[in-house]
Formats: C-alpha cells, sequence, structure tokens
C-alpha cells in the first residue's frame, strides 16, 4: 500500500511530525503523511491525511521522490510531495509532537531510514542499506 507524504517549507524550514512512541519506528520525526485509502489519488490522500493528522490544508504540488524500501518485517512504498500550506496551524492529532525544522538540518534529524532514503534520493546519493522491496 502506497503512503504519500508531504514535504512542507516554510522560510527555510521544513515541517516534521514525530512517530508515537509504541509503534513502529516510534520516537523518530518524519515528514507527515499518511496511507493512500482505496479509490483515493496520491493528492486526495495526502489532503486527507495532512488534514486528520495535523489540522492543516494544502496545495499538493509535484512528486519529489518516491522510494520503496524493506524494513526486516515490513515493505513500505513512501511518495514525497512538495506542498504549500494553504490553511490551518499545524497541530498534533495522531503524532506526539510536530516542529519546524532547518531545511539544512534535515540530515542530521532523527527519520526512520525509508525516510532517509527519500532525502538521499532528493540529494541522488545512494545511502546503501535495503533500499527496495522485492517486486510484487
Amino acid at each position: 500500500m502506497p503512503v504519500v507524504l508531504g514535504y512542507i517549507e516554510r522560510d527555510g524550514r521544513v515541517l516534521l511530525t514525530r512517530r508515537p512512541v509504541g509503534v513502529h519506528q516510534g520516537g523518530r520525526w518524519e515528514f507527515p503523511g499518511g496511507k493512500v485509502e482505496a479509490g483515493e489519488t496520491f493528492p486526495v490522500a495526502l489532503r486527507r491525511e495532512l488534514w486528520e493528522e495535523i489540522g492543516v490544508e494544502v496545495i499538493v504540488g509535484a512528486e519529489l521522490a518516491v522510494t520503496r524500501y524493506a524494513y526486516a518485517d515490513r515493505c513500505v512504498e513512501l511518495h514525497l510531495f512538495a506542498c504549500t500550506l494553504a490553511a490551518g496551524a499545524p497541530a498534533p492529532r495522531e503524532g506526539d509532537a510536530v516542529r519546524w525544522t532547518p531545511a539544512r538540518a534535515l540530515a542530521a534529524t532523527d527519520f526512520p531510514p525509508a525516510n532517509a532514503a527519500l532525502l538521499a534520493r532528493m540529494r541522488r546519493e545512494d545511502i546503501g542499506g535495503p533500499a527496495s522491496c522485492p517486486e510484487e
């Protein structure tokens, strides 16, 4: 199942959410977003997820990067889209925190490996490791 994520930048800072402790990759920071439901397009799913998770409306732009990443217990397919904040003030509804992080500090942020792979793809670097899932 694909997951859509939003890259929301404002004044040189990028909006991140922290995964709740007790879930897969809990306590780590990530780009906000979530799973695509049956019948949804990626932009529709992303707008819905960002409203549900952090209470914001966005304009979804271009897809910045995509990656399939194999964890030991699951495989994820992440699609990262450029987004513009249109309305609302980000506040956690499902995660445990939100923050604006300087874009230059993203490489030093504690992301789940799959999110780090997205950043690497944006920089056109290969970070190594299990960066792709077997084809289904």
